[in-house]
């Protein structure tokens, strides 16, 4: 179940999130895409994490996410988002991370300005962007549907931003203490 960003609205986000220097990227129907060059997206990848976490964090974990070979996987690089376009790829989330608090905030004041987009964050520097069209709640009641479930029959767990729209479809549902 696929939930694409729409074209118009892609561009008008990451000519914002460009502008404002942010570490982009963008899950698609054909992978990962990045407009930078891939050993420099992960280079700068690892020193975000190392700065936000410290390195012994890294030292603690073998997981894909933080290896070279498993974050680079099905990743392709690209000038301008026209070229995901050309290859009819359907971006279906940006992952995006700033270094800088005050180009982060006036990024998200931007951000916020356009319609039909979910802007989910676990910290300031940070952002996850979707459509309103896709959030776990949909995919998740796409299931129940599927399945022949009711919401009723459903419980669900989040503690986190992303969660909101999941959490607020189905009645059963629950956030730990310590959720933001």
């Amino acid at each position: 179940i696929y939930f694409p960003i729409d074209h118009d609205m892609l561009r008008k986000v990451v000519k914002i999130l460009q502008k404002y220097q942010y570490h982009i990227s963008m899950h698609t129907t054909n992978g990962k895409y990045i407009f930078e060059d891939k050993d420099k997206y992960y280079d700068d990848h690892i020193r975000m994490i190392v700065n936000d976490r410290g390195d012994e964090f890294l030292k603690k974990t073998n997981a894909a996410f933080f290896r070279k070979d498993g974050f680079l996987r099905a990743t392709t690089q690209i000038n301008d988002v026209q070229e995901i376009f050309d290859a009819n790829v359907e971006a279906l989330k940006l992952d995006c991370k700033c270094e800088d608090e005050t180009l982060a905030r006036k990024a998200m004041e931007e951000l916020r300005a356009i319609d039909h987009v979910i802007l989910t964050s676990s910290y300031e520097r940070y952002v996850e962007v979707t459509s309103d069209k896709s959030h776990k709640g949909k995919l998740l009641q796409s299931i129940v549907e599927q399945y022949g479930f009711t919401p009723d029959e459903i419980a669900v767990f989040g503690d986190s931003d992303n969660d909101i729209q999941m959490l607020e479809l189905f009645p059963n549902s629950y956030a730990p203490s310590n959720a933001k």
